[in-house]
């Protein structure tokens, strides 16, 4: 697993400039008492094959309001015998054993429960097969501790989004303006661009949400829309949002979880979501979904 070095390294890829940015960041957090939750998904997989842990770890190591949360639908006893001596020589993550395959809705659901719900808190799902850069993790950071701060980040400053003015762009997901002197309405969702070896995969329109994932809009830029649909992984949700729409639908196992979120907070009119620039990379796995899709079965 990755140890104390993933700290290490993290932090010396900090500039002095970026130190005190980050320290400043720090204060606003506390200040608000902000909170921000990674929630990862395992199944039959070690918590040490978790591409993005190291990231994950630097950044606790530099920001003690985020907490890693996995929850371990694994059915391997093996691995799970593994899974429970890691989690408990590490503080800084959360671990929570399903029980077996729960499937994807009600695992999110019992470790948002784990979340102190009268806490402002931010979510970030995390598939344990998507890479994300440290660019991608920190402009989040800074962008939450910016709105709950001392004042937002705009599109063009910090290498964050923006907040939201009043326009919006369209069930296209065209980019909403930001025009100068427009009342800046904090955001409820933001997410990344999604890259896979064979090309950007999210986030995708309301109109190609059920096609091919070849069928997409142009590649969205850093920016504020509204309407665009992401996959879970990288995709930022305050907890507000969550409690407002009562969490995930547990009648969906696996497929659609994403999409139908989406449209349920459409339907509570949250529909604007910032895109933040940073890398994240995945690795599609269709045969692990094809085996949680068929133990789902034999259930």
């Amino acid at each position: 697993c990755a140890g104390a070095e993933a700290c290490a390294r993290g932090r010396a890829q900090i500039g002095e400039h970026e130190g005190r940015m980050i320290g400043k960041q720090v204060q606003a957090c506390n200040r608000n008492n902000i909170t921000i939750h990674i929630i990862t998904v395992i199944y039959n997989r070690r918590i040490c094959e978790i591409r993005s842990l190291p990231q994950f770890q630097a950044m606790i190591g530099r920001h003690p309001e985020i907490t890693l949360i996995i929850a371990d639908n694994s059915t391997e006893e093996s691995i799970l015998e593994q899974n429970r001596e890691v989690a408990s020589q590490r503080s800084w993550l959360r671990y929570i054993e399903c029980g077996g395959n729960i499937g994807l809705s009600r695992a999110y659901n019992r470790a948002i429960a784990t979340i102190p719900q009268d806490a402002r808190y931010w979510v970030m799902f995390a598939d344990d097969d998507t890479w994300f850069s440290l660019e991608y993790l920190e402009n989040a950071h800074r962008y939450l501790c910016g709105i709950h701060g001392s004042g937002a980040y705009n599109a063009h400053g910090d290498a964050a989004c923006g907040a939201s003015g009043d326009a919006g762009g369209d069930a296209h997901g065209h980019r909403a303006g930001d025009a100068a002197g427009r009342r800046r309405i904090p955001l409820q969702m933001m997410c990344g661009v999604v890259e896979t070896e064979s090309g950007w995969i999210s986030p995708r329109s309301e109109h190609a949400k059920e096609l091919a994932f070849s069928m997409f809009l142009r590649r969205p830029k850093p920016g504020i829309y509204r309407d665009l649909y992401p996959i879970n992984s990288g995709f930022f949700l305050a907890g507000s949002a969550l409690r407002e729409v009562g969490g995930f639908d547990e009648r969906l196992f696996l497929d659609q979880v994403d999409f139908l979120m989406m449209d349920r907070l459409r339907a509570h009119g949250i529909r604007k979501i910032g895109v933040l620039p940073g890398e994240i990379r995945q690795s599609f796995s269709g045969d692990l979904r094809k085996l949680i899709s068929g133990e789902q079965g034999q259930s």
